[in-house]
């Protein structure tokens, strides 16, 4: 199996919040706190440029930008073009440690989500990128469109978000930590 168990989710790792595109202040959390602080309660705002960002991962210094990546710690996968829904995401990359949302611009005829796998050990900005061209590999075969900009590790993330009434939905999902180690090797995709 691609998963390995750990403890990694009950210990605290770096995330990054974003109040603009590019300063940010960077926070130990747990997974649990992660999900529940954020997922679990999401913002409610009339637009989404009012709604501050996140990075699971820590910067050098406080300024968002791809050299300034020092670590990593989740796989973040974003499908927007509506072809994806939270009970087909779950079965993706199946017994895999992680939590799907709907993002604020989606809506029933037009699905739009994301998907947060916690990794096993904190990896480089160009580890993401394999990891991340891993699993698109695995998703488009299976008739998936990912957004390819999410390959980026230092990408801004909007918190879970919904417009007031819109609909929002949320699934943890349960398994082990994705292996970093593993799903490196099993990269056969070039970038």
């Amino acid at each position: 199996a691609l998963l390995k168990r750990t403890t990694m989710s009950a210990s605290t790792f770096p995330l990054t919040l974003w109040r603009t595109f590019s300063r940010g202040r960077r926070e130990h959390r747990t997974w649990r706190s992660f999900v529940d602080t954020f997922v679990r309660d999401p913002e409610i705002a009339p637009n989404k440029k009012s709604i501050a960002g996140f990075s699971l991962g820590a910067f050098d210094g406080n300024r968002r930008a791809l050299s300034r990546v020092e670590s990593v710690h989740a796989l973040v996968l974003d499908f927007d073009e509506g072809d994806t829904t939270l009970k087909q995401a779950r079965g993706l990359l199946p017994s895999t440690h992680g939590v799907t949302y709907t993002t604020f611009n989606h809506s029933p005829e037009h699905p739009k989500l994301r998907a947060v796998f916690l990794l096993d050990r904190p990896v480089s900005a160009d580890e993401y990128a394999r990891i991340w061209g891993w699993a698109a590999q695995s998703i488009t075969k299976a008739g998936h469109v990912l957004d390819e900009s999410a390959r980026d590790a230092s990408r801004f993330w909007y918190l879970p978000s919904h417009r007031p009434r819109a609909p929002y939905e949320w699934e943890e999902l349960g398994g082990r930590l994705l292996d970093v180690t593993r799903a490196l090797s099993e990269n056969t995709t070039r970038h």
